[in-house]
């Protein structure tokens, strides 16, 4: 991943100046002292290979993490997704059994006015009809947390509820 040469290097640049005066020191023209120049140039790699390897299994170790996060969270999804389904049909034969119970219930209320079942019994047919109608209630509630979570998962809640 890292090539060698890509990596930054530090070059310090030394120069030696040494002046040299002339054999006309006495001279009175006024001659300038040529100059002796020793140019350096001192490289640097700042990293070694054992910090390239490190920063290697580093950027191999963000991008394990990273698809592990998107398949954590494809999953969740997913999941979510089939809990949704599911519970969308179990909402409609909840539904269906809440028509059919009420129906049940006018037969059993009619009954019980002209005295052909107990009262206990008919009580057994109110308890059955609301439970019916608290099953059908908690699955309204069931998708509609799935129907937040699929949101906050997908980054909608805050475009759709705020």
């Amino acid at each position: 991943m890292f090539k060698k040469n890509l990596l930054p290097t530090f070059f310090v640049l030394l120069a030696i100046i040494s002046s040299c005066r002339t054999n006309n020191e006495s001279s009175e023209s006024a001659t300038l002292p040529s100059l002796n120049v020793d140019v350096y140039i001192i490289s640097s790699n700042k990293f070694d290979n054992e910090a390239i390897k490190n920063a290697e299994f580093a950027n191999g170790n963000a991008m394990l993490t990273t698809e592990n996060v998107k398949l954590d969270l494809k999953a969740q999804i997913l999941t979510l997704y089939q809990n949704f389904l599911s519970a969308q049909n179990r909402l409609i034969l909840a539904q269906e059994n809440e028509v059919t119970m009420q129906s049940v219930y006018r037969v059993t209320a009619e009954q019980f006015k002209e005295g052909q079942i107990s009262g206990y019994d008919f009580r057994l047919m109110q308890n059955a009809l609301l439970q019916t109608s608290i099953q059908v209630t908690e699955l309204n509630y069931l998708l509609q947390v799935i129907r937040l979570n699929l949101d906050r998962l997908s980054g909608e809640v805050m475009n759709k509820y705020i």
